[in-house]
């Protein structure tokens, strides 16, 4: 599933003010892993500087910390972190496939 973050880009002279317009640069690490290209699914400029980034599924497959780090010219970067958890749907569905293959071992005896 894809996922939206919301991030504010600030200047770069004050720090402190929203700077709508700008082109963002994407970058993404994965669990620990050497920072890549993140091709962002939409970048929605919001106002004031806030910017909806929906990135793909795809960047976030891999359990652990992600890292997002969102550069443009006139702005400060920023870092986002968020950590990757498994889905409860994968933990369900393997508890049960542990289940079924002990059920259909015991029925072997």
């Amino acid at each position: 599933m894809d996922y939206t973050f919301m991030i504010k880009m600030v200047s770069d002279s004050d720090h402190v003010t929203g700077v709508p317009g700008l082109t963002l640069a994407l970058s993404g690490s994965k669990s620990g892993g050497a920072f890549y290209t993140v091709t962002p699914v939409s970048v929605t400029d919001r106002g004031s500087g806030w910017y909806a980034i929906t990135i793909d599924a795809a960047d976030l497959n891999t359990e652990g910390d992600f890292i997002l780090v969102v550069t443009a010219t006139s702005a400060d970067d920023q870092d986002v972190t968020s950590q990757v958890l498994a889905s409860t749907t994968d933990i369900v569905t393997s508890a049960t496939s542990r289940l079924l293959t002990l059920g259909q071992f015991l029925a072997l005896k």
